[in-house]
């Protein structure tokens, strides 16, 4: 077997090795992990020092874990930085908004921003599909936030649902690539929406393609976010 051929397996190999390792992390019981989560230790210095760092890798784990299963669905391979997290809502005084919906929240890095910025009467809905997101989402955000496992299809009749008088703000953290009946479905709600007035927010890695979906949208980019990993770019819609 010549050097290549060898070099090639023992990569993919490892790369197996390391999938095995992160599956058997992600699929951890949600109750361990709040034990994991709750567990303090008291070093020398009297302060108190939490196992944060386990929560974020775990986090961080089920994100990758859910892009390799099914890319279809996840927009992408790994969580948006708290940087491109908080320019996702610049211009928008979200302290100041009632009724409020998002999209694929995923891990809930744009729902960490909405959580700790609006007003404790501000309604809020968490579309998700995927079923590996919705009890992290809940444990963290459910108290004030409803999380929905549904599809962003249904977004109109959900806000209908709910007799709410308007929508302030949509955020999406969803991929372009869905179904073409699904995709139809979302971008038909959203004209709706943003014809009305609300406000559409939403980011993308791959901006030239995505402006093939967007065509009958009005929008305008709000920043791009170099130094997250992958860059992202956002834009907007009013």
């Amino acid at each position: 077997m010549n050097r290549i051929v060898i070099e090639r397996l023992t990569i993919f190999q490892k790369g197996v090795e390391h999938l095995t390792v992160l599956r058997s992390f992600t699929c951890m019981e949600p109750s361990t992990m709040r034990r994991v989560h709750r567990y303090q230790m008291q070093p020398e210095n009297g302060k108190t020092r939490t196992f944060e760092i386990m929560r974020r890798m775990q986090t961080t784990g089920t994100f990758i874990w859910n892009f390799l299963r099914n890319p279809q669905r996840n927009a992408s391979l790994i969580p948006s930085s708290r940087r491109a997290s908080k320019a996702m809502f610049q211009g928008i005084a979200i302290e100041k908004l009632s009724y409020i919906v998002e999209l694929g929240p995923g891990t809930g890095c744009f729902t960490r921003e909405l959580y700790a910025n609006v007003s404790s009467d501000c309604k809020v809905i968490i579309i998700e599909l995927n079923p590996a997101y919705i009890q992290h989402l809940r444990d963290h955000y459910g108290d004030r936030f409803e999380v929905i496992q549904g599809s962003a299809a249904d977004l109109d009749a959900l806000i209908e649902e709910r007799n709410w008088p308007r929508v302030d703000l949509i955020v999406s953290g969803l991929p372009f690539t869905l179904p073409p009946e699904v995709m139809q479905a979302v971008m038909n709600a959203l004209q709706r929406r943003t014809e009305s007035g609300t406000v559409y927010r939403w980011f993308t890695y791959f901006p030239g393609m995505m402006k093939r979906y967007y065509r009958r949208f009005a929008f305008r980019r709000v920043q791009s976010v170099f130094l997250n990993f992958p860059p992202m770019w956002i834009y907007t819609v009013n």
